[in-house]
């Protein structure tokens, strides 16, 4: 029976874990294309100033 919880322990850390990772790479993929505008922005202002 208890190794049966600390199975299951370990499945769940393995869970949360991978959905970290995830989340991080979702995160940076959203960080990237909101930075996108942005850049095209300040690209088109040091354009003008040139």
């Amino acid at each position: 029976m208890n190794s049966q919880y600390k199975k299951l322990d370990e499945v769940e850390a393995q869970c949360w874990e991978n959905w970290e990772l995830l989340i991080e790479k979702f995160a940076e993929k959203k960080a990237i294309e909101s930075s996108l505008p942005i850049l095209k922005v300040t690209q088109l202002f040091v354009g003008s100033i040139q």
